[in-house]
């Protein structure tokens, strides 16, 4: 579960996240060995962003970015 934000950035009016992957090998003396993954995913709404309102809110491809929704 994660708050909702009310202002988010757009990208031509849609909202976007990116799923970016990480492994972490070890934390040493306040340092952290990490790897970042060459590929990763962007993913989009599928419809435009409207702020959401009790009458839009269940629009889930105005909200949401999960392409299994």
């Amino acid at each position: 579960m994660q708050r909702y934000i009310n202002n988010p950035y757009l990208i031509d009016n849609r909202k976007f996240d990116f799923r970016m992957y990480v492994i972490i090998t070890g934390i040493n003396e306040g340092k952290v060995n990490a790897f970042l993954a060459d590929e990763g995913l962007v993913r989009f709404c599928t419809e435009d962003y409207q702020k959401a309102t009790p009458a839009n809110f269940k629009h889930l491809f105005k909200h949401l970015t999960n392409y299994t929704i």
